[in-house]
């Protein structure tokens, strides 16, 4: 398809700002295939030529790995190691080798049938955690193709800094390895804006727009893109005068975050006196200046799944403990918050024992995965306390649905902290514990739920999906998710009230949290602590110090008396423009 000089492309806005360079386009699908028929005289040497494309694409990328520093780029190697172990699959390789043997098909012809045959099964399932797979296992065969082909595919390691990546998809891992690379932004085929590839681009600061069709057939590698991950907006080639405009765009907000980032040690209190704390959420510790950069007084959320993901085995207490204990130490005496693992739905290890579930989303994840593999959670429990010696540390539990299971979690918790004195390994006995709310039984029994934890921590994200029964990660029912639908606000107002009731406090770590739009609804709920994009800091605090919690309380209760999700952007999307227009001027 031919690219169009200053095309403005439509997709779904996921992470703010303005982001320009050349693009990078992140190819993975198939290169045009040869097919034909092979002679039974020559099916030997074609399982001969079969066998060496997958041993030279292993060494490919083990020789990859030797070059990544396996500590500082976890991620990045955990990714290509995942990939070697996929092609080494019995599955894989011996379904390929029987089509060229039985069928005479030639090798790059039988691997295509084999990877086909394996998506089949995957989506016949109704299984979206093995659906999750087939990008897995098109990125790991695409190194087998190459191998037989003779040509060379780019890898994640082949990004320049400065480049807009253009890519159909990105696994949550993948992106984070974006923390050592400056990308300027990103653009993907699919995704919504509540999907992990969004939360982390968010919390690396980089522009984003995700579903945006045909976004590899219309943007050319190299070519000029500009990307507005506010609006949800990328300009192709853009002209002159484009340029100039989103330039303009982009210096007035760079002067207003430099205006903020000279304030960011004031505290975010609005003027009638309420102070909010203001958090990063974190999934990786290479972010971790940024607690400083920004102003944090907290890291809100520290997402651990991705430790787990794209390896062999489940990291161990010692490796838990190491990146704990970095964590801690990084974050210079401010309190943080470490979630226990939430893997399950669309984060599945190679090792996920749980892969026959119809509906992962509903099944076996977060806390869940505890009375399969109990070791699992105790070693990272443990691990998690060790550190509460080293600094302010609180514990927080995900998926929770009703006191019965907070009350099993609490005793694994209680054995732990005996193991550890037997142990006779310090740690702080009055680590605070806490759970997300994300589902709505969560939230409707939050009253009983508060009486028996020490903190709330809201996760937006999925309570919307769980509450409105859409899939965050749906581009066909983008529209429905909204996290200003009235049941959200009404359980979003329950649980803050029964958290009052009990004296504790509540966080919000969802992507609302970055977006500056419904800042005051928050205030006005009750939230006392907000978590986000260690980027978006300055700019909320900034406006939490121009306002009142009054406002904030009023324009909450008229939120709550709206009927549709229209009916409240329309209340709040004008009445924030119009009270903050230099915060919403582009």
């Amino acid at each position: 398809m031919k690219q169009e000089r200053g095309k403005i492309l439509e997709g779904i806005a996921a992470s703010p700002g303005i982001g320009m360079g050349d693009a990078f386009c992140l190819q993975r699908r198939r290169h045009g295939i040869r097919r034909y028929h092979i002679e039974e005289s020559d099916v030997e040497a074609e399982l001969l030529r079969f066998d060496g494309g997958v041993v030279r694409a292993i060494e490919n990328l083990n020789s990859i790995m030797k070059e990544i520093d396996s500590e500082s780029s976890r991620n990045h190697y955990d990714i290509l190691q995942a990939h070697t172990f996929m092609l080494e699959d019995p599955v894989l390789i011996d379904g390929t080798k029987k089509k060229i043997s039985e069928r005479r098909l030639n090798a790059e012809w039988a691997l295509e049938n084999t990877v086909r045959d394996l998506e089949t099964m995957f989506f016949n399932r109704a299984d979206e955690t093995l659906q999750e797979r087939v990008a897995d296992l098109h990125q790991s065969t695409h190194h087998v193709f190459d191998q037989l082909l003779g040509v060379q595919s780019r890898l994640m390691s082949d990004i320049p800094e400065n480049a807009v990546v253009i890519a159909e998809n990105l696994s949550p891992s993948e992106t984070t390895t974006f923390y050592r690379t400056r990308v300027a932004a990103i653009v993907l085929e699919k995704g919504g804006r509540a999907s992990h590839v969004a939360i982390i681009a968010q919390s690396l600061g980089i522009p984003t727009v995700l579903g945006v069709p045909e976004a590899l057939e219309i943007i050319r590698d190299g070519g000029r893109v500009i990307v507005d991950g506010g609006r949800g907006r990328v300009v192709v080639d853009p002209s002159d005068a484009q340029r100039e405009r989103y330039e303009d765009r982009r210096k007035r907000r760079d002067s207003l975050a430099m205006e903020l980032l000279d304030r960011k040690t004031a505290p975010a209190q609005t003027k009638d006196g309420t102070h909010i704390l203001l958090g990063a959420n974190l999934a990786a510790l290479g972010k971790l200046a940024n607690l400083d950069a920004f102003g944090a007084d907290v890291v809100t959320l520290f997402r651990t799944e991705f430790m787990f993901i794209d390896r062999a085995q489940p990291p161990d207490e010692e490796e838990h403990y190491s990146c704990y204990r970095k964590l801690v130490e990084g974050a210079g005496g401010r309190p943080v918050t470490i979630r226990t693992q939430d893997l399950g739905g669309d984060k599945c290890p190679q090792y996920w024992p749980f892969a026959d579930e119809r509906n992962p989303l509903l099944g076996t994840r977060g806390v869940r995965t505890v009375q399969r593999h109990p070791e699992w959670m105790e070693q990272q429990v443990c691990a998690i306390l060790r550190a509460s010696a080293l600094g302010p540390v609180r514990l927080l539990l995900p998926m929770i649905t009703g006191v019965g299971e907070l009350r099993e979690l609490r005793e694994l918790i209680a054995r732990a902290k005996e193991s550890l004195r037997k142990r006779g390994v310090a740690y702080d006995p009055d680590t605070p514990i806490g759970i997300m709310v994300e589902t709505a039984s969560a939230g409707i029994v939050a009253d009983r739920l508060a009486a028996e934890c020490d903190f709330f921590s809201i996760g937006t994200n999925d309570l919307v999906q769980y509450t409105l029964a859409v899939d965050r990660d749906s581009q066909e029912l983008a529209y429905l998710y909204s996290p200003l639908h009235p049941a959200v606000l009404r359980l979003v107002d329950s649980i803050c009230k029964a958290a009052k009731s009990q004296n504790i406090p509540v966080a919000l770590c969802g992507e609302i949290g970055s977006d500056p739009l419904y800042t005051l609804l928050l205030i006005g709920a009750g939230i006392d602590e907000i978590g986000m994009g260690a980027s978006n800091i300055p700019f909320i605090r900034g406006l939490i110090r121009e306002s009142h919690r009054s406002e904030a309380e009023k324009l909450f209760a008229d939120a709550l008396d709206a009927h549709t999700v229209e009916d409240v952007r329309e209340l709040v999307i004008p009445w924030m423009r119009s009270r903050f227009p230099r915060y919403f001027s582009d």
